[in-house]
């Protein structure tokens, strides 16, 4: 790069460090809430008058979402199998927690827990009591009983059951026994919470979302919605109508919890809210989770009869290989979002190229890193002849030049004729002027699918690659801290190397004396070591790798002599030869 540009770069660091002291000084992080309990009443994040209270304002549900405050101590009883252990609480009948056993959690000592600090249990109900149901648990075999008796004799009786690997199902049966109607209003239904696992997860992958009945639409909301900005004040909770709901969740980065509604129940809204976390380290990006309820109108019980509803849960990993086989569009919480064209058969050769060799005397499974690199490499075989083609294109544009420039000066005064001229140039010589740029078009869906995939690919979490310890975090190897004002720098090797690379490739690259793309083009590096800094490793892993590859094809293409500049023939119609070159 030039001066000028030297001094862009520059400039662009300090206004980024000078962003970095502005977001820590106007939006300073949250205050260490108090860590919440299903064994007394919490404090939420919503501006009310009772700490243990978030109002809700859907119309005809209990007006108050409450903490439990049980009758009786807790009883809680566990259900396992090889890939969940999960915990059922007797406070609201539903989950306290699920510990996935196949996934570390934010140490590699323990295993990940999902649920952990929800603000009610996950699949606990309010609005029939004081408070929430507190149920008898009975383990049968591997299924569990829950039962409860409401002061107005209706009796409930959940039956959960554990499925193969992350699947739950839950039978609920509601008996009268009594000679007259019992009319149930309004209530709500614990979804979860979606809480970060990592230093570095950020709100916008903290959500709740949903697909209404008979749609293949998913929506969602993020935490990152609630916390407010430049032209938004945060929210203490965000309403969403979901009439005939036919599924909702809850999620993080790399995993999520879906319910599927029976049948039976007719759902009214989908309520968020902001969830207080202790915070772990003082590097913490999220203070808060996301917690999400639904409300369903109310249930009439007939006399001496008894009306059922089950739910389908899965709570696991996002994983696509696992979840395309659920029903009803659930594989849709992976928010492929318009890349899914491109990240599923991604996903498919990720999947294939970490296989093979498990099929082999002495099983040897490659590591992810590998296995993006093995990728990479694929996906630049599969581009070389197109990349070859457009490092020609720019050969000839550069040898085009002089005539260019002799162009630009005899019409100096005429931009319309001097345009003309050019594009005749152009054609004249088969001369494509985008035909450098190309290649980056045409592979610009594969970048962004493979940005969207390796940001929430769960299958790198956790793998290690030389001095990598999860390719799903930025690579930080030192941490500089006692900056001043709170700021601490990561030194993350990965995304250096890899602007290091780019700016080397375009050094190499042929370019034209006046070329305009090429000259933006100089500032891409700097723009996706910003963007790229502290997101996955996994994805400046194959940015880098593809950079030295197309630096070998660049070397290897610039070996070969320059073209000559040639008239191209023109053709007469209908097949009578070509006419002399002018």
């Amino acid at each position: 790069m030039d001066r000028t540009s030297w001094i862009g770069v520059t400039v662009c660091a300090i206004l980024f460090a000078a962003w970095m002291w502005y977001t820590s000084t106007v939006y300073p992080k949250r205050p260490l809430p108090t860590p919440l309990s299903t064994n007394s009443a919490t404090n939420s994040s919503t501006t009310s008058q009772d700490p243990g209270t978030v109002h809700s304002m859907t119309p005809g549900v209990t007006s108050n979402l409450k903490a439990i405050s049980p009758l009786a101590p807790e009883q809680t009883v566990t259900l396992q199998n090889d890939f969940v252990k999960i915990t059922f609480t007797s406070n609201g009948g539903g989950v306290k927690q699920v510990e996935l056993l196949k996934h570390l959690g934010k140490t590699k000592s323990e295993n990940l827990i999902l649920h952990e600090h929800s603000l009610l249990p996950f699949l606990a109900r309010q609005g029939w009591t004081e408070g929430s149901e507190v149920y008898a648990l009975e383990r049968q075999g591997e299924q569990i009983i829950a039962k409860a008796l409401l002061p107005n004799g209706l009796s409930i009786v959940r039956l959960y059951t554990l499925k193969n690997q992350y699947q739950i199902e839950l039978q609920e049966t509601f008996r009268n026994p009594s000679a007259q109607p019992i009319v149930l209003p309004n209530f709500i239904l614990s979804i979860g919470s979606g809480e970060p696992v990592h230093t570095h997860d950020q709100p916008t992958y903290l959500k709740s979302g949903w697909i209404a009945k008979e749609s293949d639409s998913y929506k969602s909301h993020a935490l990152a919605e609630m916390s407010g900005g430049f032209f938004s004040q945060a929210k203490s909770q965000i309403v969403q109508p979901t009439p005939n709901l036919n599924w909702a969740a809850t999620s993080n980065q790399f995993f999520g919890s879906i319910i599927k509604i029976p049948s039976e129940f007719k759902s009214l809204e989908l309520i968020c809210h902001p969830l207080p976390l202790p915070k772990t380290d003082e590097k913490s990006i999220a203070a808060s989770g996301i917690y999400s309820t639904v409300s369903f109108q109310g249930l009439t019980i007939p006399a001496q009869s008894e009306t059922k509803g089950t739910y389908e849960i899965y709570t696991g990993p996002k994983e696509y290989a696992i979840l395309k086989n659920l029903s009803d569009f659930q594989d849709h919480i992976m928010d492929f979002s318009i890349w899914g064209w491109v990240i599923k058969p991604l996903l498919w050769i990720m999947h294939h190229i970490h296989r093979p060799l498990t099929y082999f005397g002495n099983p040897l499974v490659l590591n992810y890193g590998w296995v993006i690199v093995l990728l990479t490499i694929l996906l630049k075989l599969i581009f070389w002849p197109l990349q070859s083609t457009a490092n020609k294109s720019m050969k000839k544009m550069q040898a085009l030049a002089p005539k260019m420039e002799e162009l630009k000066k005899k019409h100096e005064k005429n931009p319309q004729k001097m345009n003309e001229e050019i594009m005749k140039l152009y054609r004249d010589y088969g001369v494509n002027p985008v035909g450098g740029c190309l290649p980056m078009l045409v592979q610009f869906p594969i970048f962004l699918g493979l940005y969207t995939l390796l940001q929430s690919a769960v299958e790198v979490r956790n793998e290690s690659f030389f001095w990598i310890k999860d390719l799903a975090q930025p690579d930080t190897i030192y941490t500089i801290t006692n900056l001043g004002m709170g700021l601490h720098i990561d030194v993350n090797p990965l995304p250096l190397i890899m602007t290091a690379t780019s700016v080397l490739l375009m050094k190499m690259t042929p370019q034209t004396t006046d070329n305009p793309q090429m000259k933006m083009l100089q500032w891409m590096p700097v723009l996706f070591l910003y963007m790229l800094y502290n997101f996955a490793a996994a994805l400046s892993l194959y940015w880098t790798v593809n950079n030295l590859l197309s630096m070998f094809q660049t070397y290897q293409n610039l070996k070969t002599p320059p073209p000559k500049l040639q008239r191209v023939k023109k053709k007469l119609p209908f097949g009578f030869g070509n006419l002399p070159a002018s």
